[in-house]
């Protein structure tokens, strides 16, 4: 019988976590070894967000909403986690729940408050604020937009928004 003894417990330790890891990994060429549980968590998670965007579509807003905040609970580190938040402003809109689209909307904005997408939420939060009477913090909104974006279409769009409740 052959037999070999470890004289180093972390070489040992590291050996058992090295057959670990390969045990439960899947190797692309692309992204190297990934952990077979985190593949299936972002199959699952797509999977998940597929269904509440088909609720959308079938007008089913409040099991869309359950089925995104169930999303947002599971799959908080998904690589579609801010689509959730998009999704979910959505099914608020159709529901007329200004209020809560704000609140999506900044939380959008505040995961991405640097990208297009993340001042398109803030454009969007305050056009709730609109909708709800928070007609100065709409204001303040829109004039931050106009002083900060270089986009030109959307600061045309918070100067238009602007202009129109300082004609009222």
């Amino acid at each position: 019988m052959l037999s070999y003894k470890i004289q180093d417990n972390s070489t040992m330790k590291y050996f058992l976590l090295c057959l670990l890891i390969l045990t439960f990994s899947i190797y692309s060429e692309e992204e190297g070894f990934i952990p077979v549980n985190i593949k299936e968590k972002i199959f699952q998670g797509e999977i998940s967000l597929k269904q509440a965007n088909e609720f959308l579509g079938d007008r089913k807003y409040f099991s869309c909403i359950e089925k995104i905040k169930e999303f947002q609970i599971l799959y908080h580190d998904h690589p579609s986690f801010l689509k959730s938040y998009k999704i979910l402003s959505l099914a608020y809109k159709k529901i007329q729940k200004w209020d809560l689209v704000a609140e999506t909307e900044m939380n959008l904005f505040n995961e991405s408050p640097e990208t297009e997408e993340g001042m398109n939420a803030y454009l969007n939060v305050a056009k709730a604020f609109v909708r709800i009477g928070k007609i100065e913090e709409a204001k303040k909104i829109f004039e931050e937009i106009i002083s900060k974006e270089n986009t030109s279409k959307l600061k045309k769009e918070a100067e238009l928004e602007l202009n129109l409740l300082n004609a009222i």
